[in-house]
C-alpha cells in the first residue's frame, strides 16, 4: 500500500511537557541565532536490534513547546539537519568521515534560525509540517529498481490537493530530503535514527518536507527553481569534467529571484545529485547509491 500525498502529522498528540526542549542552543552574533532539537533515545535496543530514537514529529512539539516558553523568539525559517551519530552529537562539527566498508549511524534533528519578535504582543509561533512523499510508478523487477514520480509530477498533485485539504498555516520552509528506503510498503520519513552500510546497493527516494507556521487554512501553492553548474569541460579517459564555481550558480539564481513579481521567495538549499554517465534530471526523486 502506497504512502499518502500529504501526510500532516499528528503532533497534538504527544505529551506536551518535555523538560528539557533542548540541550543545544548557539548564538551565531548579531541577531542571528539557533536552536536544535534532536530525538532522545526510547530503546537502547540489544545485540540483535538497533535502538529507537524519537520520531521527527516529536522534535515539532519540543520546539512549538519551547516556543511557547520563549515568545520573545520569531522563526525565520527552519530545516532538518542530519548528524553522524556517536556517543554525543556535536552540531559545532563542520566535516565527519565515512566508513566504506563499515556501518555508519546518522541522527536527524530539527533546526530553528531565529531572530528576536519585533511585535511582542504577538501569540507565540507554532510550527507544523507535511511529508510529501513520491508515489511509486512501477514496483522492482528481477534485475530492475522501481521507478517513482518526478518532482514535478509530485508538486502538481499537492497543489492541486490543495483545493481539498487547504495547509494548516502559511509556508514558513520547503526542503528536500534524502532518504534511504530500506522497504517502500514501510517506508517511515519521520524516522530520526538509521544506519548506513558500506559496499551494500541502497535505494534513496527524495522526500519534500513542507513547514508551516500554523495559523488559518491556506492554499499556497508551491514550486521550485532548480539551478544547475554548467560542466565547462567533457574531461576525458583519465580526467574528470569540470564544471562552474558554486558563485556563479548563486549569481544567477539571484538575478532571477530579482526578476520574479508574483513568487514569494520561501528559502534556498544546496542539493547533492547523483551523477551517472550521461545527462542527470534534476527532477527525478530517487537513485540508487
Amino acid at each position: 500500500m502506497s504512502p499518502p500525498l500529504v501526510e500532516y502529522p499528528d503532533i497534538s498528540s504527544f505529551p506536551p511537557s518535555y523538560s528539557e526542549a533542548t540541550r543545544q542552543h548557539a548564538s551565531l552574533g548579531g541577531a542571528l541565532t539557533f536552536v536544535d532539537f534532536l530525538p532522545y533515545c526510547i530503546d537502547p535496543g540489544g545485540f540483535t536490534s538497533s535502538p529507537k530514537f524519537e520520531p521527527f514529529r516529536v522534535l515539532v512539539q519540543r520546539a512549538n513547546d519551547w516556543l511557547k516558553q520563549n515568545y520573545t523568539w520569531e522563526v525565520k525559517t527552519c530545516e532538518s539537519v542530519e548528524f553522524k551519530a556517536t556517543k554525543s552529537i556535536n552540531i559545532e562539527r563542520m566535516t565527519y568521515y565515512e566508513y566504506g566498508e563499515y556501518s555508519t549511524c546518522y541522527m536527524r534533528g530539527l533546526r530553528l534560525w531565529l531572530v528576536p519578535q519585533l511585535d511582542q504582543s504577538r501569540p507565540a509561533q507554532q510550527l507544523g509540517y507535511a511529508n510529501l512523499i513520491p508515489q511509486q510508478t512501477a514496483p522492482p523487477g528481477m534485475f530492475s529498481n522501481p521507478t517513482f514520480e518526478t518532482l514535478q509530477e509530485l508538486l502538481e498533485r499537492y497543489n492541486k490537493h490543495l483545493a481539498y485539504q487547504p495547509a494548516p498555516g502559511r509556508v514558513l520552509a520547503v526542503e528536500t530530503q534524502e532518504m534511504k528506503v530500506p522497504s517502500y510498503s514501510d517506508f517511515d520519513p519521520d524516522r530520526s535514527f538509521w544506519t548506513e552500510h558500506g559496499g551494500r546497493n541502497k535505494l534513496f527516494l527524495f522526500v519534500i518536507r513542507v513547514f508551516y507556521e500554523l495559523g488559518p487554512a491556506a492554499c499556497e501553492e508551491i514550486g521550485v527553481a532548480d539551478f544547475v553548474p554548467v560542466r565547462q569541460s567533457a574531461g576525458g579517459a583519465f580526467t574528470m569534467p569540470t564544471y562552474e564555481p558554486f558563485s556563479n550558480v548563486i549569481a544567477r539564481a539571484a538575478q532571477w529571484c530579482s526578476q520574479q513579481s508574483y513568487v514569494r521567495f520561501c528559502n534556498a538549499q544546496s542539493l547533492e545529485v547523483k551523477l551517472k554517465s550521461g545527462e542527470q534530471s534534476i527532477f527525478d526523486l530517487n537513485y540508487t547509491g
